[in-house]
């Protein structure tokens, strides 16, 4: 019994039993080796299972990818006038395979591409005001005038989705990328200028395992001249002035027509008879504001023939168009340029000729001929609006709010006379007027409201004569209400 068990001792520890064991180890691991390298498996795997024999042999089987910005997207300025910038962002796969065997030399690998961008506190924030939209292209050269195909990846600068594709060794793939800030609101901030790095994160891997190499490329962008909109009464007349306060914004020739030419000339005082070519009122339109003269007519300013073009002169219409809304970018505490919201460039005092200074428009820069104060003058009517309707032969205006203001119906002739229409002061909204309450003949009549120290308002009103042999006149409606005074 003794010897039976020595004897299966003896032979499980035999050293012909222990030399197979070893061989069978070793021939496995050959056979994974074999196994890795026909894969294609590289140096990151190799030093994984740390053995000496698949380092050696899977030298040279090496991920790599390379990423940059080219073209428009690196040192790009958005400003005022210029929102969108689009350029082009290239992958390639710059692996290694060289002593690779040479089914792998062709693989075709997954890359996952990642846009994002930061911008530094306290502005940091600003990276979801741009909105950026990326697509493959095969035509880089062209991309800022390639539309966005569908299908385009897009978000901001923080959330755009990762393009993905597959490139084989030494294959490139090329995206259009494309940032817009779609409202100049959101970028403005203090000092007008702050930077934008946007980034760009490539990761091309081996599907089915935790093998990658990755590749970050970076760009420097920035903002320029872009100033926090302001929030400016729209309750009092204004003189708009250099920061000197000397020279003010002003209707040539206090000419009351259309196109006539905006100009900057010497303030005219409070006490001035004729100021009112140099008092503007802000009629509000989002962040935007149309700069109305205290002249008869109600026109605003504008860019002559709702031009685009730096250079392009300022002139007077009733046209309610973009390039008659201008936002207050405040510069410094109660300094502020004045930005076209149909053209983004700055209101500018041009070159004067002949004492006058005429008024253009030009890219935002560091000029003082872009800068400006507001001065309040007095306060103007509370009233918004007088309309008219017509009643049978007669017509009805109308004025609101309601307030407890004692209001005068004048009719106001050519020869700038006032008479009373409606002998008696009313603190009702509405007055009836009929054709014997108008003097004259068939023609167009000025009626005025005057509010007195709630402002006068002017309304035009057509007497018509109807009828041949039994006729009769009638009134009928024509045009709007426009406040004159304050």
């Amino acid at each position: 019994m003794r010897t039976g068990l020595f004897s299966r001792l003896a032979r499980q520890n035999s050293p012909r039993r222990g030399m197979r064991r070893n061989l069978l180890h070793s021939v496995g691991i050959g056979a994974l080796v074999s196994l890795l390298l026909a894969s294609g498996a590289g140096v990151t795997f190799a030093v994984w299972t740390a053995s000496t024999a698949v380092t050696s042999s899977a030298t040279g089987a090496q991920l790599a990818v390379t990423t940059s910005f080219v073209g428009a997207l690196d040192a790009a300025t958005f400003q005022n006038h210029s929102n969108t910038v689009t350029g082009t962002v290239t992958v390639t796969n710059t692996s290694n395979v060289a002593a690779s065997q040479s089914a792998n030399k062709s693989v075709a690998r997954p890359v996952s591409t990642k846009l994002n961008a930061t911008v530094a506190a306290p502005n940091a924030a600003k990276v979801s005001q741009f909105t950026v939209t990326a697509w493959s292209t095969s035509s880089p050269a062209t991309c800022a005038t390639q539309s966005v195909p569908v299908g385009a990846a897009q978000g901001t600068w923080a959330s755009i989705p990762a393009l993905t594709t597959e490139l084989a060794p030494g294959a490139s793939i090329t995206y259009c990328v494309r940032a817009t800030a779609a409202e100049r609101t959101n970028l403005g901030v203090s000092g007008g200028a702050f930077t934008i790095t946007p980034t760009v994160t490539s990761t091309l891997t081996i599907a089915g395992s935790s093998w990658s190499a990755t590749a970050t490329g970076s760009a420097a962008q920035a903002t320029s001249h872009i100033y926090p909109a302001a929030s400016l009464s729209t309750g009092h007349w204004m003189r708009i002035a250099d920061t000197t306060n000397t020279s003010c914004l002003d209707v040539n020739s206090a000419s009351d027509t259309e196109g006539q030419a905006l100009i900057s000339y010497a303030c005219k005082s409070n006490n001035d008879a004729g100021k009112t070519n140099q008092r503007w009122r802000l009629v509000a339109d989002g962040n935007y504001y149309r700069i109305v003269t205290q002249l008869s007519s109600g026109r605003a300013f504008a860019a002559a023939g709702n031009s685009t073009t730096p250079g392009t002169g300022i002139v007077m219409t009733t046209a309610s168009t973009t390039s008659a809304q201008w936002q207050a970018q405040e510069i410094s505490s109660g300094v502020y340029q004045l930005v076209n919201r149909a053209s983004g460039l700055c209101l500018t005092r041009g070159t004067a000729s002949g004492g006058v200074t005429p008024m253009t428009q030009a890219v935002c820069g560091a000029t003082t001929a872009q800068r400006y104060v507001f001065t309040q003058d007095t306060a103007w009517s509370t009233i918004t609006s007088l309309t008219c309707s017509t009643s049978g032969r007669n017509v009805v205006l109308t004025w609101s709010p309601a307030t407890s203001q004692t209001y005068v119906v004048r009719q106001y002739t050519s020869n700038n006379q006032s008479s009373v229409v409606t002998p008696d002061s009313r603190t009702s909204t509405s007055v009836t007027l009929s054709p014997d309450a108008l003097s004259g003949n068939s023609g167009t009549k000025t009626i005025e409201l005057d509010g007195g120290t709630d402002g006068v308002w002017r309304i035009s009103v057509d007497k018509n004569w109807n009828g041949f042999i039994f006729g009769y006149y009638s009134l009928s409606c024509n045009g709007a209400g426009t406040q004159v005074s304050s």
